[in-house]
């Protein structure tokens, strides 16, 4: 349809010739790209010196940072014990920020009513920390509590003189969460007691255990029939929940006896199971009650008390 004339085949001509002819930096399409290159990069050294400067404030700003330590008060008491076992010895160790000289009367005593056994030190501070070691060879085994404290009403332990300035006379100077009201205005530095368990823990377990099983099979034998077995209920070696097995005496009883039975026989078992170990004290203790025949005759209820079933 459209007849092409020579003046158009020529100016394509040209434009193809002057193409090749051009080099590549002189084309269209890489000055654009060189364009947008170097905007680019003015834009992003723009950004540059404020990110820089916005750094370096920080940093200055965190040089110039002072923190400011509170000196500690001298008159605040502070202190803490520990027992170590050493072979046949207990050895004793106070840390504290009461100055050289202060005394503390430091005590140990076993658990272990049966034989009972204690004894009594007292300790003077020096660079911080009071250490004295206890022979304890004919101690049974058993957990060996410790307990300390600073005290200002003794005439035969008189704290030193320098102790005195500190604190004063009567202790009345001293502050602290461990500074307890005495006698007379007396004050006394105050060590959280502390125990251990000699001569190893897997001992005294061995010994709580044969405690705790010897107890059981006594209450059992002095309940004269009535009480037929006390074992875990739901997992073996589980004294979580415990199981405890009655005679057909049981159903003879008035209501309000039985309530009473459940619940005293479950406050001993449960503390007994707590001070034995087999459960650690601050879980609780579930008693349940069952007949020769497995028939739940009384179980714990959610608020306190028992539900008698049968």
């Amino acid at each position: 349809m459209f007849k092409k004339t020579k003046t158009n085949e020529n100016d394509v001509d040209s434009l193809k010739s002057n193409s090749k002819k051009k080099p590549f930096y002189k084309r269209w399409w890489f000055i654009i790209i060189v364009i947008l290159i170097f905007v680019s990069s003015i834009s992003s050294n723009d950004k540059n010196p404020n990110e820089q400067t916005s750094k370096e404030n920080n940093t200055e700003s965190q040089i110039e940072k002072v923190t400011i330590q509170e000196k500690e008060d001298p008159t605040e008491f502070k202190a803490d014990l520990t027992l170590e076992v050493d072979k046949q010895n207990i050895i004793a160790t106070i840390n504290t920020n009461a100055p050289d000289g202060t005394l503390f009367e430091t005590s140990i005593i076993n658990a272990d009513m049966n034989n009972f056994k204690s004894a009594s030190e007292f300790i003077a501070a020096k660079d911080g920390k009071a250490t004295y070691t206890f022979t304890v060879a004919d101690w049974p085994t058993g957990y060996i509590g410790g307990i300390s404290s600073m005290r200002f009403d003794l005439e035969d332990h008189p704290q030193p003189a320098n102790v005195i300035d500190l604190y004063g006379s009567k202790g009345e100077k001293a502050k602290g969460d461990q500074i307890v009201d005495a006698h007379d205005g007396f004050k006394y530095g105050q060590i959280q007691t502390v125990t251990v368990a000699y001569p190893s823990k897997q001992a005294v377990k061995e010994k709580l255990d044969k405690l705790f099983i010897d107890t059981l099979n006594s209450m059992i034998e002095k309940s004269n029939g009535v009480i037929i077995s006390i074992q875990p209920y739901l997992k073996d070696k589980d004294w979580s929940t415990v199981a405890v097995t009655v005679s057909d005496s049981w159903y003879s009883s008035p209501e309000h006896e039985k309530e009473r039975f459940a619940e005293q026989i479950a406050t001993t078992i449960e503390q007994l199971i707590h001070n034995c170990e087999q459960v650690e004290k601050d879980k609780s203790v579930q008693v349940y009650y069952f007949d020769s025949y497995q028939k739940e005759l009384a179980s714990p209820k959610i608020l306190g008390g028992y539900e008698i079933k049968r």
